[in-house]
């Protein structure tokens, strides 16, 4: 026997076989760590960058605008559009002033459908002062309990807006309602009829969906109708 034969034999191998080396550093593996956390806290702070860019944006398109109107225009539109707290004036929607609406624009499009600028500030009047419209009366005598009452079914009607096209119309006809008892405008009522007609087409489809199972959001919307005709024109 020579000494070439004494020596061991290195292990066999499959042919075609593959063998993965996996190697790892403690160090490393800390930095590692570093970069993935860094790069997952990376996207939230970009995407309230972006809206923060977009605010701005809209911020600074409004004041161009304002900047691009004469002055005799500007103070016809601010008379236009003041909502006095005794007697009438005329306002025509389609000169509403933009500047509430501009601060409540939903930059990601959250409801159901795309809103005009008209009716975000349907919207911000509701959120505002037409609540009331839709509650035939109040549960509570406490002021406080009240307030936390409004709060609560204010977020409730807006987050339900988002998801439903009736329910957004209803809360459109109310501050409909309250800008055309406030103004004495027609327009402000003609807008109102029509989402009205909206809102009734919406129950009456939700009816033949649901059948005898009708859900919380159709009684929502019927009852906040039954209280806009209880108001009254």
């Amino acid at each position: 026997m020579t000494i070439a034969d004494e020596r061991p034999k290195p292990p066999s191998r499959a042919r075609g076989g593959l063998q993965f080396v996996h190697l790892s550093n403690p160090a490393d593996a800390a930095e590692f760590k570093t970069l993935v956390r860094s790069h997952a806290a990376r996207n939230p702070r970009r995407r309230k960058r972006n809206v923060v860019e977009h605010q701005e944006k809209l911020a600074k398109e409004a004041a161009q605008k304002k900047a691009a109107v004469p002055t005799s225009s500007l103070s016809r539109q601010r008379r236009t559009t003041r909502i006095p707290r005794t007697g009438a004036t005329t306002a025509d929607p389609s000169l509403v002033v933009t500047g509430l609406s501009t601060i409540r624009i939903d930059p990601f499009n959250s409801f159901t459908r795309p809103l005009s600028r008209l009716e975000y500030h349907l919207l911000d009047h509701f959120l505002n002062s037409a609540l009331d419209l839709v509650i035939t009366c109040m549960p509570f005598d406490n002021a406080s309990e009240k307030a936390s009452f409004s709060q609560g079914m204010t977020s409730y009607l807006v987050q339900t807006a988002a998801a439903d096209a009736g329910m957004l119309s209803t809360l459109l006809l109310a501050a409909c309602q309250s800008l055309a008892n406030v103004h004495h405008d027609e327009s402000f009522s003609t807008l109102a009829l029509k989402y009205k007609g909206q809102c009734i087409a919406s129950i009456n489809d939700a009816l033949r969906r649901e059948g005898t199972a009708v859900s919380d959001l159709t009684l929502t919307k019927t009852l906040a109708l039954a209280a806009d005709a209880a108001k009254g024109p």
